[in-house]
């Protein structure tokens, strides 16, 4: 399958740009049988506490869910608590800690896992905070609409029962 690379358009121009678009922030996953593991949010300073970091969580939620995934799960920072707050808003929580995890400076990580995103109590809360992040970030930013999973109750492929795994 080809998957396709999406882009959330979400920019905001101030009266000092003149020189193009400017990247507000970018996201990263990827997805192996039903597992989404989220490998990167970042937002740039100047754009950071307006809820681009949500919006970008959620469309990677969204498209976890689109995918196919059963859960979700991620490494963050043990010092970085505004991001694991936004997390644990989201319903994942801490499952484990990597010792030395971060190359940088050697910080630990915690291992953070969702719940089932095929659970529809857990599907209706994403959706509750959706509509107050739309709230929250009113008319300048539009955020997604969930699109609805082609694989509704079955993962989005079975390798035990695809003929051409063995060649």
């Amino acid at each position: 399958m080809i998957s396709r690379f999406h882009l959330i358009p979400f920019h905001r121009k101030s009266s000092s740009e003149s020189d193009g678009p400017h990247i507000a922030g970018f996201a990263g996953m990827w997805t192996v049988f039903d597992e989404a593991h989220i490998t990167t949010i970042g937002v740039d300073p100047t754009h950071r506490g307006r809820g681009f970091g949500e919006l970008l969580f959620l469309a990677l939620l969204d498209e976890a869910v689109r995918r196919g995934a059963s859960f979700v799960t991620l490494e963050v920072r043990v010092s970085n608590t505004v991001a694991q707050d936004l997390y644990q808003k989201y319903g994942l929580v801490i499952r484990g800690r990597k010792r030395g995890y971060y190359s940088d400076d050697g910080e630990d990580a915690f291992i953070m896992w969702s719940r089932s995103l095929r659970e529809t109590q857990y599907l209706e809360r994403i959706e509750e905070l959706r509509h107050q992040l739309t709230a929250r970030l009113g008319p300048t930013v539009t955020v997604p609409a969930a699109q609805p999973s082609p694989w509704v109750g079955a993962p989005p492929f079975d390798l035990l029962n695809r003929e051409d795994h063995i060649r």
